[in-house]
């Protein structure tokens, strides 16, 4: 796996990071250990107007609709001492959504992360669909909507993150010609797996408001 703080390769049994120090026990200990409620929008610091909000909601509610097996969150929120990469590797192990009062499956959950004072965002994906949603593809998606975050045009850049999302997933359902052989899905992998997140910098260097 890949550690959520300096991306590195961690073993999976490791119980800290060998680079940097992290360890899931130390991140639970700052957020807990519970499970946590996850809504479609997270705005914490109430950077989106309710018209806005409204607007996402109905992305959401679409992008759900045509991926009924997958389920999308949006979360803004400033988060001190803490990196997007961790609070979205927390999340999609501690996070429970519920849409038509059904559990979702956090193996098909997709997190999309900003903190608009540390000027961070992230995508975060279950470990299902990272074969899907690479991590240069969603560092691609980042970084095109990466000026829109920068000015604060939050909207945009989610509807941006949004319908990016939508276009890759479309792409890859495509049927594939006959005759192509079988591919091996490859080994499962824990919700433990690092979350696929990327900085709007280009690390190790941080934007500076």
């Amino acid at each position: 796996m890949l550690c959520p703080r300096c991306r590195s390769a961690v073993p999976e049994s490791a119980p800290t990071c060998e680079w940097c120090g992290f360890s899931l026990a130390d991140l639970q200990g700052r957020l807990g250990r519970n499970a946590a409620t996850m809504e479609p929008i997270m705005d914490v610091t109430g950077c989106l107007r309710m018209s806005e909000k409204n607007r996402l909601s109905a992305l959401v509610d679409d992008f759900e609709h045509r991926f009924p097996q997958l389920f999308l969150s949006l979360f803004i929120g400033v988060l001190p001492e803490m990196k997007v990469l961790e609070a979205g590797f927390w999340l999609l192990n501690h996070g429970v959504r519920k849409r038509q009062d059904r559990v979702c499956d956090n193996r098909f959950g997709i997190v999309t992360l900003i903190d608009p004072i540390a000027h961070e965002a992230g995508i975060c994906t279950g470990y299902a669909l990272e074969s899907t949603l690479t991590t240069d593809t969603l560092a691609s998606l980042l970084d095109k909507n990466s000026h829109h975050l920068w000015h604060a045009d939050h909207l945009t850049a989610l509807k941006g993150l949004i319908l990016g999302l939508d276009a890759t997933l479309r792409r890859a359902g495509r049927p594939q010609p006959r005759g192509l052989p079988w591919k091996s899905a490859g080994p499962s992998l824990g919700l433990k797996e690092a979350p696929r997140t990327r900085p709007l910098t280009k690390p190790p260097a941080q934007i500076d408001s």
